[in-house]
């Protein structure tokens, strides 16, 4: 049985919740809509086969041959892609951050403010792409779970 709350623990959670509300303002609200864009990794966007880079156009003709026509089967081919797509450009950003980081400490030997903007950048581009890589990396698991699932009913 789940105990009832005290009102110290109301009072908490109250004032707690009046303090997360987002921004309030429209130019605060606009200015936070464009969080996670600003770099064009989580754009909206699809990619068609002749798209892809060629060794992924190949794996994209493989998986859609093994998926069968299936919808829920594409949607996660397409998905992997995708989270696969995002991973490679994070990765890129990634590396030409960390080439930046790397000059930034031949060229600035006393002053380093440049270096303290990059290092939360490459924090949060660090987390990307291990956001990426999970997406792709359960994507593919409940497609090969799919596919093995469907390949044992056949055996049978």
């Amino acid at each position: 049985m789940k105990r009832p709350r005290s009102p110290a623990q109301m009072a908490a959670s109250r004032r707690n919740g009046a303090r997360s509300r987002g921004p309030r303002s429209a130019l605060a609200r606009a200015a936070s809509a464009q969080n996670a864009v600003k770099h064009g990794l989580f754009c909206a966007r699809s990619f068609a086969p002749f798209e892809l880079p060629a060794p992924l156009a190949a794996l994209a003709e493989e998986l859609a041959a093994l998926a069968g026509g299936r919808f829920d089967a594409l949607n996660l081919i397409e998905a992997a892609l995708l989270a696969g797509l995002r991973l490679a450009e994070a990765t890129a950003l990634l590396e030409r951050m960390q080439a930046q980081a790397r000059a930034g400490f031949v060229k600035f030997e006393t002053d380093y403010g440049p270096l303290v903007e990059l290092i939360p950048q490459m924090t949060r581009m660090a987390r990307y792409q291990r956001r990426f890589r999970r997406q792709r990396d359960k994507a593919l698991a409940v497609l090969l779970d799919l596919t093995s699932t469907e390949l044992h009913t056949i055996d049978s």
